[in-house]
C-alpha cells in the first residue's frame, strides 16, 4: 500500500503497525488487526481439510475506524486466521535510526483467484495495490514507487537458509507454491532476526552490512555471524532521503568452502 507520513516518504509498504494491549503480545493477532484497521480487510481461517490451509479474504462491512477489530470478529463469530499465517521474515531497524522497530512479516495463502480490493482513508494511506514481486521491483526500478530495504530484498540465503529476506529473489527461489511450502516445512518456526548495520553514510546514500559480511558485528539478539572474506551488503543510493537504487554485493562462503 502507498502510505504517507515523514517516516514512510510515500513509500509502498505492507500493511502493519505496532502491537497493542488487546493483542496480548501476539504478533499474529496484531498483524490481522492492523490489516483490518488499515485496509478494511479481514483474514478468516479456511477449511481445515484444505492442504495447505488457505485463508478466506473478506472486505469488512464496517468502518474499521469506528468498529474495533475485537468487536468485529466477536459480533460476526469469525475465526481469525492466526494459525494460517506463515512467519516469513523479521527485520530490526538499524541502531542509528531514532525510531527502531522489531518487525515480523507474514504470508497468507488465499484461495485461487480470490482478491479483495480493500478500502483506505485517503489521508495517511493513499492507495492499495496487489502486486507480484516482479511487478513491484520493476515499478521501483522505473522510479515510480519507493521500496525500503526489507521490502526490496528478501531471500533465504544466509546461515543455511534459515534467515529470510523479502521480494528480490522470492520470484526466483520459489517459482511455485509447492516449492515455497517445502521450504517452510523444513525451516524453523520463526525466522531469525535481521539487524542490518550501516556504514559510509552520506547525503547520497549509505551501505547496509548484513549477516555473513566480514564487517558485520553480531548483536546478542541477532545470533548472526561474520565470515572472513565474505561480502553481504546492500549499497543504497538516495535522493532527498528517499532510496532510489540498490546494489547488492553477495559472496558468502563458510570456512572458505562452499557458497551458502
Amino acid at each position: 500500500m502507498a502510505r504517507d507520513g515523514s517516516q514512510f516518504l510515500n513509500a509502498h509498504v505492507f500493511p502493519g503497525g505496532q502491537t497493542d494491549d488487546v493483542d496480548n503480545g501476539n504478533v499474529k493477532s496484531a498483524a490481522l488487526r492492523e490489516l483490518y484497521e488499515e485496509a478494511n480487510i479481514h483474514l478468516e481461517s479456511g477449511l481445515p481439510s484444505q492442504i495447505p490451509p488457505r485463508i478466506i479474504l473478506h472486505l469488512a462491512d464496517t468502518d474499521s475506524k469506528e468498529v474495533p477489530y475485537s468487536e468485529y470478529i466477536r459480533t460476526r463469530r469469525i475465526q481469525p486466521a492466526e494459525s494460517n499465517l506463515i512467519p516469513y521474515a523479521r527485520w530490526i531497524t538499524p541502531t542509528f535510526m531514532r525510531k527502531r522497530f522489531d518487525t515480523y512479516f507474514f504470508l497468507a495463502l488465499a484461495s485461487p483467484g480470490q482478491i479483495v480490493d480493500g478500502k483506505v482513508d485517503g489521508q495517511e494511506i493513499k492507495s492499495l495495490s496487489w502486486l507480484r514481486p516482479s511487478e513491484a521491483l520493476n515499478i521501483f526500478d522505473d522510479g515510480k514507487i519507493i521500496l525500503f530495504p526489507p521490502q526490496w530484498y528478501l531471500h533465504p540465503f544466509v546461515s543455511c537458509s534459515d534467515r529470510r529476506y523479502i521480494l528480490t529473489d522470492l520470484k526466483n527461489t520459489f517459482p511455485t507454491l509447492s516449492s515455497l511450502l517445502r521450504f517452510y516445512a523444513s525451516g524453523p518456526e520463526l525466522p531469525l532476526p535481521m539487524a542490518p548495520q550501516v556504514l559510509n553514510v552520506s547525503k547520497t546514500g549509505f551501505t547496509m552490512v548484513l549477516p555473513g559480511d566480514e564487517a558485520y558485528k553480531p548483536e546478542v539478539l541477532d545470533k548472526a555471524e561474520s565470515i572472513p572474506g565474505s561480502r553481504h551488503r546492500l549499497i543504497i543510493q538516495s535522493e532527498e532521503g528517499k532510496p532510489r537504487k540498490y546494489y547488492l554485493e553477495r559472496k558468502l562462503s563458510k570456512g572458505g568452502g562452499a557458497k551458502l
